[in-house]
């Protein structure tokens, strides 16, 4: 590919900004593609809608 892509940093490894100020270009970028980032920000968002639900009923 003539386009050479940035190296991915591990899924484990944390940003210096910390989680919830990552840049959505950091994001594409680790994730692979747009597409693969909206469902996982989907599925995300789905599991701490889930906690806090939790949280609400007991």
């Amino acid at each position: 590919d003539a386009r050479a892509r940035p190296a991915r940093r591990h899924r484990g490894t944390p940003d210096e900004r910390g989680p919830d100020r990552m840049k959505l270009e950091d994001v594409v970028d680790e994730v692979g593609n747009r597409f693969a980032t909206v469902v996982v920000s989907a599925r995300r968002a789905r599991q701490i809608n889930a906690y806090f639900h939790q949280l609400g009923e007991g």
